[in-house]
């Protein structure tokens, strides 16, 4: 049997275990044979759940109190280097060049070491306002090791 190539677009599922997310059964979304397809359907993806998230307010109305998506998903990943490619120095002023406050790295201790509250809910609930439409995508971009789809090259029999 001959072998094909095809670039599948998965969907990757984090799951939060009330300490920090993790990957958990990633899920085939649409195989394409052009990488370049599939890494254009990837970021169409990557764009539609960065938008519903940033839709997500900060606060839960009914509990008066931080929401999970939004300030959980970035705090619970630990460290800077796990989710941007930026030094904590960049990144405070990439943060303010967008026109929010000042970025409060706190690092606090856990059995296995050192981490950053990435997502400090004082800040993103004061930031929600102050964050523009226009400029969601250019906070996102910080964060540039912290996706929700992928694309997987595998052999197929055509």
């Amino acid at each position: 049997m001959e072998k094909q190539t095809v670039y599948v677009v998965q969907q990757i599922r984090w799951e939060y275990s009330d300490e920090w997310f993790y990957r958990n059964g990633d899920e085939p979304i649409k195989a394409f044979t052009r990488r370049a397809i599939a890494e254009a359907h990837r970021r169409e993806q990557e764009q539609t759940v960065r938008e519903e998230l940033m839709n997500i307010s900060p606060v839960d109305e009914e509990r008066d109190w931080p929401n999970y998506w939004s300030s959980n998903i970035l705090y619970t990943f630990g460290s800077l280097e796990s989710i941007s490619s930026l030094t904590e120095e960049t990144f405070r002023a990439k943060v303010q060049e967008i026109g929010l406050p000042d970025f409060p790295f706190e690092q606090f201790y856990v059995n296995a070491g050192p981490i950053f509250n990435l997502w400090n809910n004082d800040w993103w609930i004061n930031a929600w306002e102050a964050l523009k439409p226009d400029r969601t995508d250019l906070l996102w971009n910080l964060f540039d090791r912290l996706f929700f789809f992928e694309v997987v090259e595998m052999e197929v029999e055509a």
